[in-house]
């Protein structure tokens, strides 16, 4: 019976570690306000995708961990950063809710720029 126990332990471990949280840790590199939106990756048209949305001041950094259940199972998602309305937003597209990364929205000419860095887990 311990044998079994063991084994269903062993496989329950291994059939979990995929299911573990990500981390995304945000940074705002840019001297204005940003609105930051983390949404499933799909088609917002069809689908009815989940959002956070957050403001950030310029210079701040704030931390999330996401899970598949945060954006109904999809295990894709974007981030979207915007000053206002009238500028380009950036944009970091199809990260992984199992992996982990440094996002950095930083000020350009034309709006605001995106960039991910995948972290070691």
């Amino acid at each position: 019976m311990k044998n079994v126990s063991l084994l269903t332990a062993f496989f329950g471990a291994i059939f979990y570690l995929p299911l573990q949280a990500g981390s995304l840790s945000v940074e705002n590199e840019n001297p204005n306000t940003l609105t930051i939106r983390i949404f499933a990756a799909g088609v917002s048209l069809v689908e009815d995708l989940s959002e956070s949305c957050c403001r950030m001041r310029g210079g701040d950094s704030c931390k999330f961990h996401l899970t598949p259940q945060r954006f109904q199972g999809k295990d894709r998602y974007n981030i979207e950063g915007e000053t206002n309305p009238f500028t380009s937003s950036g944009v970091c597209r199809n990260l992984s809710v199992h992996k982990n990364y440094k996002v950095i929205f930083t000020n350009d000419t034309v709006g605001t720029s995106c960039m991910a860095f995948e972290l070691a887990p």
